[in-house]
């Protein structure tokens, strides 16, 4: 089965139908990983959720939905129970103007957020969250951490198993060793690789910034990168 990884969203519906069909998905046979961070800043929120949502359906457990920081915001800022400021600075307004041009709400499908999303996910070969981790085993770090915290990213300080993550920009997919020295491996779109066994793998390439949407598949013990500019070209090199 091929594992397919998709980068921050961010409403960017154009490029994630693009991206999808880039990498010929197959959704009766593929497992789809959203990474987290469908919504938010970007034009096209609510086509994102929906397609997820659809997909989520026909797929079964072959589709997993990462919680991200701006899943989270949106349930803690309408739910109250964390700072409703914060939801407000980070990209609300597209998303509320995404679902309202479509005559719907998006504090309608907050249950259904809350109860299709999960922190992380295992695999025999990785596992990912949206963020990052301290620690190999995401239980053992805490929420925070998974879809919030970028040190783990920008000091190169985790070796534990493989972990796919987002939420850091990068201008191309990079791998991260673990070793400290911010030794980086930029993964060139198309390119064939050895799935590595430890670090980090980051993918969010900074679409709804103007760069570009990701997607890592892995099959067996390799892997590609495959990237879909924003404007929904396919970028040709990493």
């Amino acid at each position: 089965m091929r594992n397919l990884i998709i980068g921050d969203v961010h409403g960017c519906f154009d490029e994630l139908e693009v991206l999808l069909n880039r990498v010929i998905f197959n959704q009766e046979k593929d497992r789809l990983i959203f990474i987290g961070d469908l919504m938010d800043r970007g034009p096209k929120s609510y086509e994102v959720l929906f397609l997820v949502k659809s997909l989520m359906e026909k797929m079964g457990e072959r589709c997993i939905l990462i919680r991200g920081n701006h899943e989270e915001m949106c349930l803690d800022h309408v739910r109250s129970s964390g700072d409703k400021i914060q939801w407000e600075h980070n990209g609300s307004r597209e998303t509320m103007d995404s679902f309202h041009a479509h005559g719907d709400d998006i504090r309608k499908y907050l249950d259904w957020i809350a109860d299709n999303t999960v922190y992380y996910y295992q695999d025999e070969n990785f596992q990912c969250v949206h963020a990052g981790l301290f620690r190999e085993n995401p239980e053992d770090n805490d929420i925070d951490t998974l879809i919030w915290d970028r040190l783990p990213v920008r000091t190169n300080c985790y070796s534990g198993k493989l972990t796919i993550v987002g939420h850091t920009p990068f201008d191309v997919p990079v791998y991260l060793d673990g070793s400290g020295e911010r030794m980086v491996r930029v993964l060139e779109t198309g390119h064939h690789y050895k799935l590595p066994d430890n670090g980090l793998l980051c993918i969010d390439t900074g679409c709804v910034y103007g760069g570009a949407l990701s997607a890592l598949v892995i099959e067996n013990v390799g892997c590609r990168v495959y990237s879909v500019k924003a404007g929904g070209k396919t970028r040709k090199t990493g």
